[in-house]
């Protein structure tokens, strides 16, 4: 499994919190949900089997799945997949599958862990020299062995070129 084990998010939690009765009783929208994160979704699934302090943290990288623990846990909490699964849009409560898959894999005894070895590029309005940079890094840590694109479409042609060219360099 990739990823890093970090604090609970605390600080996030009493933030949301205060957000929601901000807007409930000064601002009148009693309907207001903060936004749902990446890393409050991995918490969720954390805290769902245990975990009180701290959490494996995943990210945007191929995960292993055990599919007999998976099966396991879900055959026990039926009802907890089936509550995940009807919000229309993600919310705060929700758990990450593949967090949980991993949370269930340490307690079941798998300690086969590493870095996550991976490198975010989000070009969309960087500054000159940004995505030079990130191929530069890729470059030089051996240890990178994943990279992540983000809003790329979103880029100039000239900037879609750079990432497109180099990909095809290293892949073909």
């Amino acid at each position: 499994m990739r990823g890093a084990w970090v604090p609970a998010p605390g600080y996030r939690n009493l933030w949301n919190r205060f957000l929601i009765l901000t807007n409930k009783y000064l601002l009148g929208k009693a309907g207001y949900k903060p936004r749902a994160s990446f890393k409050l979704g991995q918490w969720n699934s954390a805290s769902l089997v245990g975990f009180k302090y701290r959490y494996f943290k995943g990210s945007h990288t191929p995960h292993a799945v055990s599919r007999k623990i998976i099966e396991d846990y879900f055959h026990k909490n039926e009802s907890l997949i089936e509550k995940n699964i009807s919000c229309r849009f993600r919310e705060t409560s929700q758990f990450t599958f593949v967090a949980l898959s991993n949370h269930l894999q340490l307690l079941a005894g798998n300690k086969k862990t590493s870095k996550p070895g991976l490198i975010y590029l989000q070009p969309y309005n960087r500054s000159g020299g940004y995505i030079e940079k990130k191929i530069n890094l890729c470059e030089i840590n051996p240890e990178i062995k994943f990279m992540c694109v983000q809003s790329l479409e979103m880029c100039s042609k000239e900037e879609q070129g750079k990432v497109f060219g180099w990909l095809e360099k290293i892949l073909l």
